[in-house]
């Protein structure tokens, strides 16, 4: 293993295509489809039609910026100023540079957030968790 330790942070958020922070972690990436019951005239079988699609909010864990951007998008939405951006999230491969995987989050906006502890020699910003929700997810 690459002692390099910026390849614990596995994933990128990039907001708008520019790169914002790097995570370690991601969890919550997933949809749903409701289902409607119904019956034919009233009798038979049970069948099941395709309701509304949703998406999950995702978490991202445990991450750095040196971005003040991403802080700012932060602080707005808390103030009530609700800005939606096209994020996407990047899966890295264990050489930390070569791109595995990406999902692109239409229409996001930053719904909680909690800073680690803040060090006075680091000019970067630390995340524990940052939750974005949005109306549309897709694998890049």
């Amino acid at each position: 293993m690459n002692g390099d330790p910026g390849l614990a942070y596995a994933f990128a958020l990039h907001l708008d295509g520019e790169a914002a922070a790097r995570f370690q972690s991601i969890e919550g990436l997933s949809a749903h489809i409701d289902t409607i019951a119904y019956r034919e005239g009233g009798r038979g079988p049970v069948r099941h039609l395709p309701g509304t699609a949703q998406v999950s909010p995702v978490t991202l864990r445990y991450g750095v910026s040196s971005h003040s951007g991403l802080w700012d998008w932060c602080n707005a939405s808390v103030a009530g100023t609700i800005s939606r951006r096209t994020a996407s999230v990047t899966l890295y491969a264990n050489d930390g540079q070569t791109e595995a995987a990406r999902w692109i989050l239409y229409e996001a906006w930053p719904s909680g957030f909690r800073a680690a502890p803040l060090e006075a020699q680091e000019d970067k910003i630390a995340f524990e968790a940052l939750t974005l929700v949005y109306d549309r997810l897709e694998r890049a």
